[in-house]
């Protein structure tokens, strides 16, 4: 407020508001005065100068108008059109566009839409939407829209200087569809612009608004076999509700869901984590390690740490010359790819990522044979650290299977579909196959291939120009995401595994021979023990071969299929 004006004008203001002479106007009165032609922008003006509302309307506050309307959307440069824009809440609404060059808008300089393309969004159709919670939101149109979409968001006002965030295509969503992440403020209006990548991109779609839930990345499993620990673990590693947040942000996102950050007792446990939180390309990410400065044996820079879960600190794993507090700021751990630790600052806003930790075992999926399976099981799981395509090999007879067979177009759809899936985004997977370089039909690069279950090998799905036996000794295989196989020499390294595993024999004790059927056989055996203490051919348990025997015999006679 300018107290000069105060001063200047003394009582004559007064009796310039009460004669009505051109200019003098009550406040909240639509004024045709350049420079404000809307009520919000009069508010703006009347909340930067009182005299404005109390007193008069005159060319001073026409001159703050121009001023403050040029910056924040009441006309000016960078001012766009959004008038029509619809006043929505939380949840789906529908919009329907139509070829507009008028409506165009470009962001050059403004905002990044990280495209290829160029920096407009074409055909666009506008939403005004008040924030009634300070916290993360997506706006999306992921498979909502039928062709490619494109989204910008402006806090307070339409104009191009007001533009917060902007995206093109998001991964995973359809038709080079938008969703977009971000967090607004309680009580700020939102204006949310969308339209198309290109002029022939529009039509009707809807955009949704929701808050904003943590979405889970990775997840990678640490079997007990894998560590000394002798319990299945699963390692979660999710990015905040929030988008990228400071370490205290990941900490509470993660408590809000019941989790507590992961801690570390092992070597295996480290890298587990590591390689949950190696889904992240940038930023930092969070695990259960702090520096406790209430803590007895707490001094820089080595001294007070713990894990938020309570776990002691009985193990640990830092990087050569860390933890070194640079810069006195450094009071929470990251791990590195390897597994190691580092001491970094946890106020800054770039932490995209945290892992939890939980028990459990690796997923499992049965294929059922009445939807022309095998009723066998399959386990597909990242592992936490990689192992060697011949020791895969070992590692799944080790756990009483074998790396997947995949005999038939229907069973490559089933891995494609339900256990690619699973191995979320691994480079490469260890499959069954190999070549047998004894074998008759043995030829470099694509003769002698077997499966290690021992099934046929009539069905391939090779990569374009695989196998190809180079470098010379490729006789493993190995499978990408999106299915196809490549063949590579016995040390290359994997970070996934898919096991199948056989279904267990039918509870048939009457099959006293073992050779799949009740029949003369057992019958047989079963006579020959009659009178007897115990023994296999006591099925009913009571201590003796006896009638009771003979008729359980008879009940279950034939295939015990």
């Amino acid at each position: 407020m300018r107290f000069d004006r105060l001063a200047a004008t003394g009582s004559s203001l007064l009796v310039l508001a009460l004669s009505g002479i051109a200019g003098a106007q009550s406040c909240f009165e639509p004024h045709a005065d350049p420079g404000c032609d809307d009520a919000d922008c009069e508010a703006a003006v009347c909340a930067e100068d009182f005299f404005c509302c109390d007193t008069t309307w005159d060319e001073t506050c026409v001159e703050l108008a121009k001023e403050f309307c040029d910056d924040n959307g009441g006309g000016g440069e960078g001012q766009l059109d959004c008038t029509n824009a619809v006043t929505v809440g939380l949840g789906d609404h529908t919009f329907n566009t139509s070829f507009d060059p008028a409506s165009n808008i470009d962001l050059d300089g403004y905002c990044d839409l990280q495209s290829f393309g160029n920096s407009i969004i074409y055909n666009t159709v506008w939403f005004k939407w008040t924030c009634p919670k300070s916290e993360g939101y997506v706006f999306s149109t992921c498979d909502q829209v039928p062709f490619n979409t494109r989204i910008a968001i402006f806090e307070g006002a339409c104009n191009l200087n007001n533009v917060v965030t902007c995206l093109d295509d998001t991964v995973g969503c359809s038709a080079f569809t938008t969703s977009i992440r971000y967090t607004a403020e309680a009580g700020v209006d939102y204006y949310i612009c969308v339209g198309g990548q290109a002029n022939f991109n529009y039509g009707t779609g809807v955009l949704s608004i929701d808050p904003a839930e943590r979405v889970l990345a990775r997840v990678v499993a640490l079997p007990a076999d894998l560590t000394s620990g002798g319990v299945d673990m699963l390692y979660e590693a999710w990015e905040p509700s929030v988008g990228s947040t400071d370490w205290d942000g990941c900490r509470a996102d993660a408590e809000s869901n019941g989790d507590q950050l992961a801690s570390v007792s092992s070597l295996e446990q480290s890298q587990a984590i590591a390689r949950a939180l190696g889904v992240f390309n940038t930023g930092n990410q969070a695990f259960g390690l702090y520096q406790d400065f209430s803590a007895s044996d707490f001094a820089e820079p080595a001294g007070g740490w713990a894990f938020t879960d309570g776990t002691p600190l009985t193990y640990t794993n830092w990087n050569p010359g860390e933890p070194n507090d640079t810069g006195g700021v450094e009071h929470v751990g990251q791990i590195g790819s390897a597994g190691q630790w580092n001491d970094l600052d946890g106020n800054t806003s770039d932490w995209n990522g945290y892992c939890v930790q939980r028990p459990g075992a690796p997923y499992r999926y049965t294929w059922p044979a009445s939807e022309g399976g095998n009723d066998h099981e399959y386990e597909a799981f990242i592992l936490p650290f990689d192992m060697t395509i011949a020791d895969c090999h070992e590692y799944a007879e080790q756990r009483g299977g074998y790396l997947v067979s995949i005999t038939s177009p229907l069973e490559m759809l089933m891995v494609i579909e339900e256990l690619i899936p699973r191995t979320y985004g691994a480079t490469t997977i260890a499959i069954g196959l190999y070549q047998d370089l004894k074998a008759a039909d043995y030829v470099e690069p694509d003769g002698g291939w077997r499966w290690s279950s021992g099934e046929a090998f009539d069905f391939s799905n090779w990569n374009p120009g695989e196998p190809n036996d180079n470098p010379v000794g490729e006789n493993y295989a190995e499978m990408f995401p999106n299915g196809k196989w490549n063949d590579l020499v016995a040390g290359g390294s994997k970070p996934a595994v898919i096991i199948e595993y056989e279904p267990s024999g039918p509870d048939c004790p009457a099959d006293l021979t073992g050779d799949g059927a009740v029949d003369g056989a057992d019958l047989t055996s079963l006579l020959g023990a009659w009178g007897n203490s115990g023994g296999a051919e006591d099925l009913d348990g009571n201590g003796q071969v006896d009638g009771g025997d003979l008729t359980i015999l008879l009940g279950s006679w034939g295939s015990c299929l």
